[in-house]
């Protein structure tokens, strides 16, 4: 169904952007319904992405630089 105002076409885009973006996070969307809307895939990309961050800064934490790299941090990634 096409949406009838801008405004709904608008929030179809936005949607499908967040949709892709959750896509390349490795997360994919088997189906589309009302309950998940534009506020609820903004809401798991943004909780995907603070995640994948964390894991990067524990991984990589500056404050010993001869300190190898702890793998065990992004075994869940795979």
């Amino acid at each position: 169904m096409a949406p009838t105002t801008a405004a709904g076409a608008d929030r179809e885009q936005e949607e499908n952007r967040l949709q892709s973006e959750l896509s390349s996070l490795g997360v994919d969307c088997k189906r589309k319904n009302e309950l998940n809307g534009k506020e609820e895939l903004e809401a798991h990309a943004t909780a995907i992405k603070k995640v994948y961050f964390q894991d990067y800064k524990t991984a990589y934490d500056d404050n010993d630089i001869h300190k190898e790299i702890d793998k065990s941090h992004f075994g869940h990634l795979i």
